[in-house]
């Protein structure tokens, strides 16, 4: 059985695409999955040195950019009307580029995790008749499994299936892949990866992501109240995961606000690919509304403030974590309450250093949103669906 998995944008997306492949191994090693990811990818090296697929490609795709505005606002937004025109061309090449693979290749499925490389592939594989399953991360589904989710087998969900608009008859919930490092954390298992770190000197920590591209504002506002926070609780280490193309100007940041003693309490990193390690070695985790973190959260039982990003298509991560607020599953600040008063934050962080219990109960309730084997069960999903040589 040949089968194509494809994802790519983000590592929100990589990583859940890599957590169903080991699966899919793990049942029938004999399977032979290739990844197809977009050309230009910053994450492309995640999937290399994984390894877990056999062959891989890479094609050209397009993004079509919808920031928040008026209509006429993004009609006379000049530089991003141009970036699309471009990204177009980009899509088309993409498709002709993923024919002729997928021609060579005869695959018996397509499993798309998300990013916009799925509409080329999905494009020539629907052209190609090779059966096409979906899967969608976020509470609102992406733009691109709306364009090619007319054409899928089955359409597998990360939340349950009334918060979509698929044909019910072809909608699955299964979760939200992650991988199987993300497990519920222990006192032993928090000062394993606090020795791993090397962090055994602090006595708590707070992790601090904004996903695998960083979040500019929700390290800005982490700026503001870290100072204070630091010479408060002297033995406190700070992990900021800040993106890699804010590593250098985060750095220099907390060079200039913070003494050198304060200064060694805080490590910058730009992208980590053993997240597990930062968020379970920490008390508390500040990190943004991704489908794919919360997951990996909720696996490890993890209390957690989330700030959502409001400027992302669909409005996701609001939705996302809405949700996850009505469960009582997370402190939940939106940015526009933190432009207004960063204190707040640093005021949740101190109350949750400091109620063991209120940890606890979000830490479970964050749980109770988890499906634990994911994974496993969209890998038997996608060998049920794609019958080997049945097309």
């Amino acid at each position: 059985m040949k089968i194509v998995l494809v994802g790519g944008g983000s590592a929100g997306h990589i990583t859940p695409l890599l957590a169903v492949a080991h699966e899919l191994k793990r049942r029938r090693p004999s399977v032979h999955l290739i990844y197809i990811g977009e050309k230009g990818s910053k994450f492309e090296h995640v999937v290399q040195k994984d390894g877990v697929f056999d062959d891989s490609y890479l094609v050209s795709a397009g993004k079509l950019r919808r920031y928040p505005g008026s209509k006429l606002k993004k009609a006379m937004d000049v530089p991003t009307n141009a970036r699309n025109l471009r990204d177009g061309v980009r899509l088309a090449r993409g498709t002709v580029e993923a024919r002729k693979i997928l021609k060579h290749l005869k695959p018996d499925g397509i499993f798309f995790a998300g990013g916009f490389v799925g509409v080329p592939v999905g494009t020539a594989g629907h052209r190609l008749k090779i059966p096409l399953v979906t899967h969608d991360l976020d509470a609102a589904p992406g733009l691109a499994n709306r364009i090619i989710g007319r054409w899928a087998a089955v359409h597998a969900t990360g939340m349950p299936a009334e918060f979509y608009h698929y044909t019910t008859g072809r909608t699955v919930f299964v979760g939200v892949p992650i991988g199987r490092e993300y497990e519920p954390l222990t006192p032993a298992s928090r000062t394993r990866f606090r020795n791993e770190l090397n962090l055994d000197h602090f006595t708590d920590i707070i992790t601090i992501t904004g996903g695998s591209q960083g979040a500019v504002r929700l390290n800005k506002s982490i700026e503001t109240v870290l100072p204070e926070l630091l010479a408060d609780n002297p033995r406190l280490g700070v992990l900021l995961v800040a993106g890699a193309a804010n590593e250098a100007a985060t750095s220099q940041a907390y060079d200039r606000l913070l003494s050198p003693e304060r200064r060694a309490q805080v490590i910058v990193k730009g992208f980590v690919d053993d997240l597990w390690r930062y968020t379970g070695a920490a008390e508390v985790v500040i990190t943004r509304a991704g489908a794919s973190t919360v997951a990996q959260l909720a696996a490890q039982r993890q209390a957690c403030i989330i700030v959502p990003s409001g400027e992302l298509a669909n409005d996701h991560q609001t939705k996302n974590a809405a949700h996850i607020k009505e469960q009582g599953a997370a402190i939940v600040l939106t940015e526009k309450e933190l432009d207004a008063g960063p204190q707040r934050l640093a005021a949740a962080i101190t109350d949750l250093l400091h109620d063991g219990g209120q940890r606890a109960t979000l830490g479970r309730n964050l749980a109770r949103l988890n499906k634990p084997d994911a994974a496993g069960t969209l890998a038997e999903l996608l060998l049920n669906t794609f019958k080997e040589g049945g097309r």
